[in-house]
């Protein structure tokens, strides 16, 4: 059962998609999403990674709505977003042996998500890659993006490392300690998401 900070850092993400504030996401939400950090990443239209991303998302999607979409009106609300993470995700990452315990689709969009930020093809994130993507995702409070990244870049090295932001991730979907720096993936969840 997620707790109350647990449901927070959700409902954070959720707002990431539900820009309109609607109270609900569609897969339009999504891929507008998709698109803008497609848009940051350089990948050409027809590149097979753009491709990846862009089905990595779509699966995750369909089974989000499969899942949660109780109503079948083709939409996911907040509540069902939550209940679709406390019996998808977390249970499953709790019981899983996998490590990690991620269902694979959000494993590999975690994974393309991580590509599409490395702008640089360099194998980190630099803290203008981490800008971008930021701002993709409605994220664009300059203060807030600063102390985030360097909330996760734990080492100070001034780079997050596909091993870093894997962790971070997991531990952003499965964890529930409020001071863990994965809290700052998607800005301070104590703060307001938008202006």
């Amino acid at each position: 059962m997620l707790s109350d900070f647990q449901r927070r850092k959700l409902t954070r993400r959720f707002h990431t998609y539900d820009r309109a504030r609607k109270g609900t996401i569609r897969w339009d939400d999504i891929e507008q999403v998709l698109n803008q950090i497609l848009d940051m990443s350089g990948w050409s239209m027809n590149a097979p990674e753009r491709q990846t991303f862009l089905l990595q998302g779509r699966t995750g999607w369909q089974l989000l709505a499969a899942a949660a979409d109780v109503d079948a009106n083709g939409e996911v609300d907040l509540e069902e977003w939550l209940t679709f993470y406390d019996e998808h995700v977390l249970s499953r990452g709790v019981e899983s042996d996998v490590p990690g315990g991620l269902p694979d689709w959000l494993d590999g969009l975690i994974e393309m998500s991580f590509a599409a930020m490395d702008t640089d093809g360099d194998g980190v994130i630099s803290f203008d890659e981490y800008q971008r993507y930021q701002r993709a995702h409605g994220i664009d409070n300059y203060d807030m993006i600063e102390q985030g990244f360097d909330a996760i870049d734990s080492n100070g090295d001034g780079h997050i490392s596909v091993a870093e932001w894997r962790d971070l991730s997991i531990d952003f979907y499965l964890g529930d300690d409020p001071k863990a720096a994965s809290t700052w993936l998607w800005g301070d969840i104590y703060r307001g998401l938008f202006k």
